[in-house]
């Protein structure tokens, strides 16, 4: 089974990272907080399971978000880190789940 994660390397301005990513995510401010300061990701998931449309969504909008921002963060898949673009063709090659 495939695995995204995202982690934020350096958020420009932490206390506006953390309004705009915690109703992306549904984070408490104080875990999200804690997620970004120790540089763990602020969101893991397995791909292409059942929740696959809901968690492609949120995997795009906060990508999005931290565009937005301007934070330095990297995305992997697995182990291995790809570009939040990559994780965009990943998703968009999996449309088959809005049928």
């Amino acid at each position: 089974m495939s695995s995204a994660s995202i982690i934020v390397r350096q958020p420009k301005r932490r206390v506006a990272s953390i309004k705009a990513l915690r109703p992306v995510l549904g984070l408490s401010i104080a875990v999200l907080g804690r997620r970004l300061d120790e540089g763990r990701p602020i969101i893991e998931a397995e791909l292409f399971l059942n929740d696959f449309a809901d968690l492609a969504d949120k995997l795009r909008e906060t990508l999005r978000t931290l565009e937005s921002l301007g934070d330095d963060y990297a995305v992997f898949e697995d182990e291995d880190e790809i570009s939040g673009e990559v994780l965009i063709n990943i998703l968009e090659g999996s449309e088959s789940y809005r049928l």
